[in-house]
């Protein structure tokens, strides 16, 4: 095995496959850019001051490659039709089509990756979250019944779902 293979290896097996990694890498990028702010504003030093913005595209870079390779990873699952009889990718009219159709997926997995990294893990799986709960509302209502009380604690449930948890529920679907 080359050099470069080991090091292609590397960052495969590295590169945009954990959520922590991308994140954290997101965070080290926001606080070098800090400091490059700060140190605009106090340092003395060129030297000071150029060794932290050159950390900074670093952390920087660092970011967008983890965002980069999960976006070509998503995009190199994505398959082409093929023809049934012929067994070939089918072609469409306009030539550019399978290209503007990469662009586009790159470009959605790749905001997606950031949007993920940049903001709190409590907001990017909430959506998840208040849908478990309300399907467990729904769950606890066909078990309880026609039950004239039954509505009326559905009701406290999904209440309790829109606010995450902050309204009293009979229901613990939270």
């Amino acid at each position: 095995m080359t050099v470069m293979e080991k090091i292609s290896a590397a960052l495969n097996a590295n590169l945009g496959r954990c959520p922590r990694c991308m994140r954290q890498s997101f965070f080290f990028m926001l606080g070098t850019w800090g400091l490059v702010l700060i140190m605009t504003l106090v340092a003395i030093s060129p030297l000071l001051l150029t060794l932290t913005a050159v950390t900074a595209v670093g952390a920087t870079g660092l970011w967008l490659l983890h965002l980069t390779a999960f976006a070509l990873r998503a995009m190199s699952h994505v398959t082409m039709a093929t023809d049934d009889v012929m067994g070939r990718n089918i072609i469409t009219t306009l030539s550019l089509q399978p290209r503007r159709h990469f662009i586009l997926g790159f470009s959605k997995s790749f905001l997606l990756a950031a949007i993920a990294a940049a903001l709190p893990i409590e907001v990017v799986f909430a959506q998840s979250k208040m849908q478990q709960c309300l399907t467990c509302c729904a769950s606890r209502l066909s078990a309880c019944g026609s039950a004239g009380n039954c509505n009326t604690l559905y009701q406290n449930c999904v209440s309790n779902c829109n606010s995450q948890g902050a309204s009293p529920s009979d229901w613990k679907c939270w």
